[in-house]
């Protein structure tokens, strides 16, 4: 199933550009992997503010994650995170593949819909990707309790007294994110606003090459089964 980026609205205007920054976040080089966490952050959650290209984002990030190398894994995870504790008035809805839903809603749902993956992720040899993926399960606020599960094997099983401490304090920060109220206060300064679409593009335009992002028929493969998954098309 494709995705008409060019419509979806991102906080510099249109999200065409967000597959081609997504690729950047398994760049083997650190700068480009930081710059696209920096641009995608600044497109999808400025300031805590969901905007309608979040659920998309994280959509392509979960269909390419498996795959990516580590660094690329720890820059994916960061995007879920900042999506995942990011918000919207609940009268804030989007058009997510042909279906209008609540913005906070698709979004948190997308996020938390790979646990079988963040099991997976936490068995990562490499530490940063394990501790990224503890970070992201600790702003689960639909799937509490699958988070708290694997938040809680993993402290089981670590042979590691560092990190069954990281984990621990991960589970007690997942219970206080969900004791908070779910009041929303963010606001967006559109000065800010401004600024930062004046630099996306201008970046954009300096970087953008249409012809090095070709289709992946795999990739769109896995994308549709998720959104089946998600809309409740298909086998939960």
């Amino acid at each position: 199933m494709s995705v008409d980026w060019e419509s979806i609205q991102a906080a510099s205007g249109s999200a065409a550009s967000c597959p081609f920054v997504i690729d950047k976040l398994d760049s083997p080089r650190k700068e480009e992997r930081i710059w696209a966490y920096r641009y995608l952050a600044g497109e999808v959650a400025p300031q805590g503010l969901l905007y309608p290209a979040a659920p998309y984002v994280a959509e392509e990030i979960l269909v390419r994650l498996a795959s990516w190398s580590s660094g690329g894994r720890v820059s994916g995870l960061r995007i879920l995170e900042e999506i995942g504790k990011a918000d919207a008035p609940a009268d804030f809805t989007v058009n997510y593949h042909g279906s209008v839903i609540g913005l906070r809603l698709i979004s948190k749902r997308v996020v938390e819909s790979a646990m079988d993956m963040y099991d997976e992720l936490l068995r990562s040899e490499d530490s940063q990707v394990r501790n990224a993926t503890m970070s992201l399960l600790t702003v689960f606020t639909d799937r509490v309790s699958e988070a708290e599960n694997l938040l809680t094997r993993f402290v089981a099983n670590s042979g590691d007294s560092d990190e069954r401490a990281r984990a621990s304090q991960a589970i007690e920060d997942l219970r206080e994110w969900n004791s908070e109220s779910d009041e929303y206060t963010s606001t967006v300064d559109p000065a800010w606003l401004k600024r930062a679409a004046a630099h996306k593009r201008e970046k954009w335009e300096e970087i953008h090459d249409v012809s090095r992002r070709p289709r992946q028929t795999r990739m769109g493969r896995l994308r549709a089964r998720l959104i089946d998954r998600l809309m409740g098309r298909g086998d939960s």
